[in-house]
């Protein structure tokens, strides 16, 4: 279910920033055809869980492309206090996540 989702991530100022691009297919599917921001929201919260990614959502936009088979989810990303600071300004790598593994 999420596995064709373009995964955008970066810090802008005291923020981390997420942009989603899925197909509107597969987001429909997941939302039964209803795009607005709420649906937006779960959407990420299922996603960023599904990854393993303890962020918490929030100021989420769905941009409904038109004449486009794709949703772009803009979102900001809340790690409660987490020094989380391993995504830059610009990485834009899909599953932006995933990290190196040094043998």
């Amino acid at each position: 279910m999420f596995n064709s989702i373009v995964d955008r991530r970066w810090k802008e100022a005291d923020r981390y920033k997420l942009i989603l691009t899925v197909s509107r297919q597969e987001y429909a599917t997941i939302n039964e055809g209803t795009i607005n921001d709420a649906n937006a929201n779960n959407f990420v919260f299922n996603y960023l869980n599904h990854i393993g990614d303890d962020g918490i959502p929030y100021d989420v936009h769905v941009q409904n492309i038109k004449d486009s088979s794709l949703i772009e989810i803009e979102a900001s990303v809340n790690y409660m206090g987490n020094m989380h600071s391993g995504y830059s300004a610009s990485d834009t790598s899909i599953f932006g996540n995933i990290t190196n593994n040094e043998d």
